[in-house]
């Protein structure tokens, strides 16, 4: 009799939490997050497409930690600051001056090229490119290198280039603040230039944003040795929004809401139409450092004949073979962009 009542309790007060949470969401629904005013407000780049010599999609593994499985409904979309204040001078040299203290250097300042972005210390340069990004470059290695190492990262092969990473983030990823590096380095077979982690800590969502904004990468070539540092401090969270599944991604580009170049968005499309049986691979990216807001994209990858994709200069028509062509279709629902044209000519048309 008496499991009977407790049982009688236990459904009691079940219902009695899901009649206040009807109640409550009656009286405060849930806020749909503003419209995004999404604008180009980064650096240019050429024009052309996004393609990369390979094969298999498979080659151009870059460590992401989302997958095509992954049950990603949501992300954080942030305002990119630093892209529409142009750091001032001092400024500049503060933020070296930060960074330069991490490696016991003392940077002072010495202009360079036109663009003030270089900070000189004894022994090397130090490079802030905004207030989350930075670069330092040592005139001499400040390590003896192992025996085993490569003459440089470009030629190490699979198993050289883990050893590596883990050879500079022992002797300094404590300095750069990266407590649980994973490796991310781009293996595409014509760009391994640097190696590099990324901040695993926390969920799926978390690592993805740490994957693009918090990274640590090492260049290291004989004599040359530089390390990237990628912070999220430029960021500003605006707050998060849904995104569309993988699928429905795929039934837009079938439709025609794609570009293959979001930095050239009123350029013309020289890719061929995609065919939905030659859908090699998906990607899940953001695309940083160019619209006022981090958009994310779903980035398609399909096979394509070099000669119609040539993206830095006119191939002559002969048949040079197939390369993997990109295929871009933002994630974020287009509702909640105040101007979808802004990715491209092809959104103009876009209605709810």
């Amino acid at each position: 009799m008496g499991k009977k009542l407790r049982f009688q309790k236990i459904l009691w007060y079940l219902a009695g939490i899901l009649l206040l949470s009807v109640f409550l969401l009656a009286v405060y629904p849930p806020q749909k997050p503003p419209q995004l005013d999404v604008r180009t407000v980064g650096p240019g780049r050429l024009g052309g497409g996004f393609y990369y010599h390979a094969a298999d999609v498979a080659e151009l593994e870059n460590g992401n930690p989302w997958t095509p499985q992954s049950r990603l409904r949501r992300l954080p979309i942030f305002r990119q600051n630093d892209l529409e204040q142009e750091l001032e001078p001092q400024q500049r040299l503060a933020l070296a001056q930060e960074f330069g203290a991490r490696f016991g250097v003392q940077v002072f300042p010495s202009p360079h090229e036109h663009t003030h972005t270089f900070t000189d210390f004894a022994g090397g340069t130090i490079r802030v490119l905004g207030a989350g990004s930075y670069q330092i470059s040592f005139d001499q290695l400040p390590f003896g290198p192992p025996d085993w190492f490569p003459d440089s990262v470009a030629t190490a092969d699979e198993e050289q280039t883990l050893s590596m990473l883990n050879f500079f983030l022992k002797r300094y990823g404590k300095t750069l603040g990266i407590e649980k590096p994973v490796d991310c380095t781009d293996r595409y077979p014509d760009h391994r230039l640097y190696v590099s982690a990324y901040e695993g800590k926390g969920n799926l969502t978390e690592r993805f944003v740490a994957w693009h904004f918090n990274r640590v990468g090492f260049f290291y070539d004989e004599g040359s040795f530089i390390i990237s540092r990628r912070t999220p401090d430029d960021l500003e969270r605006i707050g998060y929004y849904p995104i569309l599944s993988p699928d429905e991604a795929r039934q837009m580009l079938l439709e025609g809401f794609y570009t293959t170049n979001p930095y050239s968005p009123g350029g013309a499309d020289r890719a061929p139409a995609p065919d939905p049986d030659k859908i090699a691979g998906v990607d899940l990216i953001y695309f940083p450092d160019y619209f006022s807001v981090t958009v994310p994209f779903y980035q398609f990858y399909l096979p394509a004949p070099l000669n119609l994709v040539g993206q830095y200069f006119y191939t002559d028509g002969r048949d040079q073979g197939e390369v993997l062509q990109s295929y871009f279709v933002p994630a974020i629902p287009l509702e909640y962009v105040k101007n979808p044209s802004v990715f491209g000519a092809r959104f103009a048309d876009w209605t709810k």
